[in-house]
């Protein structure tokens, strides 16, 4: 499966004409402005919503410090000239909700403070029309009772990259209803409730019935107190990878719509990863997951469970109950209890389930059974287990040994029994931290030992 975004050329064009507005006028804001002004330097307007009656493909608005009502835009700016809306140098700009309702507009370094208002910053013009090249960056999004940011309908190649979201009484940022070719990358978002209608129920990033070509990476997702830090519902191919997620109610990461997901290279502390009710060839790979439920499969089917370290009490459950997984691939794992008691196993099968699994690597630090299978029994011992299951042929149980598990560094020391002991069947190219993987010796877990 390949997201189509990936290698296509319209982020590079995205980021050259939205750098800098090309051969346009420069335009200035300030309390202290007046409308009729010239909108110089030395003659500023007051109101922003002056600003985008005036401005046209290709000008820069600069904002200078101070509070302005919130504006809708008027027109589109060019794929070679946007409209820019920026703060000026390093001035803290306050603006109320703003809606984007037109193509290639650029927002940067602005703080959006909805106040209450359902969304703090709107992207979205009612069908059959299109919107495109719209960015939003650098900007703190804060106190919207809804979404932070929200991204509806026919939204294409939009980059929302840099910015900080808090305070929003549903999702930090939501995609829905269309949008094809649309990357979040690098936001934090955070301290998402409802500060104002009681009570915390929603997401960090909620993508729900998107078109294809959705990427979210390294995004810093904490402090979600209702549900998942990134929820993937239905919608077309997404790629997900090299994400923070910590300290969130529910799953980490929640993919349970109806198309491939690829997640890659994430981060995760006490909270799962959760593949259920996806279409056939999802990939979970290269990621840390670090305590909470770690990696669950169930109500799918074809899903590869490839190259993660899990540690802290993260396994990998196949199946749930009465909700079966089938054809599951888990190869080239870590799962490492470091600590005695927990968890009660590393690999727990659901009755019913089918799947296939070989050259991982499981450990307790304490004595205590390794797999269960559900209806047949659990296995304290690999062997007994290889023997009644027919899989893990190749697999081990042994310490990891890993270079600092107590200060977070789960790479491989130079002695470790992980280096070497994988398959070449299913290793993406790249381990977590994006070092390349040699066909020749491929290491357990997220990490490539990189020692020589």
């Amino acid at each position: 499966m390949s997201v189509r975004c990936v290698g296509r050329t319209w982020l590079t064009a995205v980021i050259v004409c939205c750098a800098v507005a090309a051969h346009g006028a420069t335009f200035h804001v300030a309390p202290d402005g007046a409308d009729d002004a010239s909108g110089m330097l030395e003659a500023p307007w007051q109101s922003l919503a002056q600003a985008v009656e005036a401005a046209g493909p290709g000008d820069t608005v600069l904002i200078h410090a101070g509070t302005y009502a919130g504006f809708g835009t008027v027109r589109s700016g060019r794929p070679t000239g946007p409209i820019v809306l920026a703060r000026h140098e390093s001035d803290e700009v306050v603006v109320g909700p703003i809606l984007v309702d037109e193509s290639y507009i650029v927002l940067d370094g602005l703080t959006v403070d909805a106040d209450g208002a359902a969304w703090g910053i709107k992207i979205q013009r009612d069908p059959p029309d299109s919107l495109l090249g719209n960015v939003v960056r650098n900007c703190r999004v804060k106190n919207a009772d809804i979404e932070g940011i929200r991204i509806r309908y026919d939204v294409r190649e939009a980059l929302i990259e840099n910015n900080e979201i808090s305070i929003c009484g549903g999702h930090g940022i939501k995609v829905l209803d269309g949008g094809r070719d649309i990357t979040l990358r690098g936001n934090e978002i955070h301290h998402i409730n409802r500060p104002r209608t009681g009570g915390p129920n929603e997401d960090g990033i909620q993508l729900e019935n998107f078109g294809y070509g959705i990427i979210v990476e390294g995004n810093i997702i904490h402090d979600i107190p209702g549900e998942d830090g990134i929820d993937i519902k239905r919608g077309a191919p997404v790629l997900v990878r090299r994400n923070r997620i910590s300290r969130v109610a529910q799953a980490g990461i929640l993919a349970h719509g109806d198309g491939i997901v690829r997640l890659e290279a994430n981060s995760l502390e006490e909270c799962a990863i959760s593949v259920i009710r996806g279409k056939a060839g999802s990939v979970v790979a290269n990621n840390l997951i670090l305590g909470g439920g770690g990696v669950i499969a169930y109500s799918t089917r074809s899903v590869r469970i490839v190259h993660n370290t899990l540690a802290d009490g993260a396994t990998i459950k196949i199946g749930t109950g009465t909700e079966r997984a089938h054809d599951i691939a888990v190869f080239n794992n870590i799962v490492a209890a470091l600590e005695g008691s927990l968890p009660p196993w590393l690999l727990d099968v659901a009755e019913g389930s089918t799947y296939v699994a070989d050259h991982n690597l499981y450990y307790r630090a304490a004595p205590a059974p390794y797999v269960r299978l559900r209806g047949r029994g659990t296995y304290a011992d690999l062997a007994e287990y290889q023997q009644a299951s027919g899989q893990d042929a190749h697999s081990l149980v042994a310490d990891p040994l890993f270079v600092n598990p107590a200060e977070g560094d789960y790479r491989l020391r130079a002695d470790s029994p992980c280096i070497g002991a994988g398959s070449p069947d299913y290793a993406p190219r790249a381990d977590h931290s994006g070092a390349r993987r040699s066909p020749g010796r491929v290491d357990l877990g997220a990490f490539v030992w990189t020692g020589g």
